[in-house]
This record gives C-alpha cells, sequence and structure tokens, in this order.
C-alpha cells in the first residue's frame, strides 16, 4: 500500500488483508480499527469509522512526502499551519472540498492494490 507506506508478504488476497489490516492498526500511536474491503482485480479498500483514520491518513502521506506542516499548508492554500496540524492531530475535521484540497496537495491517491 504505497499511499499508505505499508507493506506485506502475502501469498493470497485473504492473507493480504490480514497483514494490512494488522500492519495499519500497529502504526504509531493511533488507536483505530480498520476494515478491509475487496476491491476490483487486485485492489481493496481500507475505510474505519473511526474520526482517527482521517488524521492517520493526511499524517502517513505527509511523511511519505517528507514535507513540512507548513509547506503542506502551503501546498493546500491554508493560512497557517496550525490549521493543517489540526486536522493531522484530528481537532477539525475539513468538509468535503477542503479534504479535496488536502488531498491533492499530498499527491494522494488512495488506491490500494494487491501485488503478488
Amino acid at each position: 500500500m504505497r499511499a499508505l507506506d505499508v507493506y506485506t508478504q502475502a501469498r493470497t488476497k485473504k492473507e493480504a488483508y490480514v497483514m494490512a489490516k494488522d500492519a495499519i492498526e500497529c502504526i504509531d500511536d493511533y488507536a483505530f480499527e480498520v476494515d478491509i474491503y475487496p476491491g476490483k482485480g487486485n485492489t481493496f479498500e481500507v475505510g474505519s469509522d473511526s474520526p482517527l483514520w482521517l488524521s492517520f491518513i493526511l499524517r502517513r502521506l505527509r511523511s511519505a512526502k517528507r514535507l513540512s506542516l507548513s509547506e503542506v499548508a502551503e501546498l493546500a492554500g491554508e493560512k497557517s499551519r496550525n490549521t493543517y496540524a489540526r486536522y493531522e492531530r484530528g481537532l477539525v475535521i475539513p468538509n468535503a472540498v477542503k479534504l479535496a484540497h488536502l488531498i491533492n496537495a499530498l499527491d494522494g491517491r488512495i488506491i490500494l492494490r494487491y501485488e503478488s
């Protein structure tokens, strides 16, 4: 899962789903559960009911790009890095338009593929 900088060595799709779920739930100090949903072909989706899920994704995408809070804030058109930092900490949840700007700023294609 390049978008989240998580990799598995599964032999089957079923193993990949279990390993991906475990890998994501064990990263950092986030305490949430994810669900894995089969997609078309070699793809699958990851989701969660937790508001921390969005914070996790934003932080992982920023880290993978090696960007600072200030750089992401500027790319996303935020007035200050503190605004973006609140999204990453889960203190504020962005609306759909703002979320699209944030994901685009991070060049985040949240498409996960199973590769055998």
